[in-house]
């Protein structure tokens, strides 16, 4: 799927094929996407990647709103308003253009999320262009918030201490889930 660039310039003539000069690569029907939640390494939703590239750790460049979803379950992106957010660590992956439809599906693209192309930076301090998913709603913010900058166990288990459940957290804190989330909000 993909040619390593060793100091030399390859012209490939290939309909949907992009050369990517920062990393080096060249990617066939591949573009870019920024993950921030349960598409990233050790989660629930990784699995729909397992076929991609990962390429880096990242950040955005611009700042976004972050929040957990109301059960905690997982995070939400939302545009920077009122410059409140925080730029967002996750992880870029190639992935097919194929598969963006699968992963529009599961986004449940365009209700609950949009897909809109970003600037990040990987941890080799390289720009990329990558899509990301954001919510398609605006954040309200009648409501106060806890911005986040980046999703992990840690936030699970700070939601999972807010409702006095340590232990539950613990014995499926591997891949917490849909399900375990709902019972930890109970």
């Amino acid at each position: 799927d993909f040619i390593k660039l060793k100091g030399q310039i390859y012209v490939v003539f290939l309909y949907y094929s992009f050369i990517n000069y920062s990393t080096g690569y060249i990617f066939m029907n591949k573009k870019y996407l920024f993950v921030y939640g349960t598409l990233k390494k050790g989660f629930r939703a990784n699995f729909l990647l397992e076929n991609e590239v990962f390429i880096s750790n990242a950040k955005t460049i611009d700042k976004f709103c972050m929040i957990s979803s109301e059960l905690g379950s997982y995070p939400i992106l939302y545009n920077n308003v009122s410059n409140l957010g925080k730029k967002v660590y996750g992880e870029i992956y190639s992935v097919s253009c194929d598969k963006f439809e699968e992963l529009d599906s599961y986004e449940d693209v365009p209700n609950l999320y949009k897909r809109i192309e970003i600037i990040v930076q990987t941890d080799e301090k390289k720009l990329v262009n990558a899509f990301v998913y954001l919510s398609s709603d605006e954040i309200n913010l009648t409501k106060k918030y806890n911005f986040l900058s980046s999703w992990n166990q840690i936030d699970i288990f700070q939601y999972a201490i807010s409702k006095n459940k340590v232990i539950e957290f613990i014995l499926h804190s591997k891949c917490p889930d849909a399900k375990f989330i709902q019972h930890l909000s109970q």
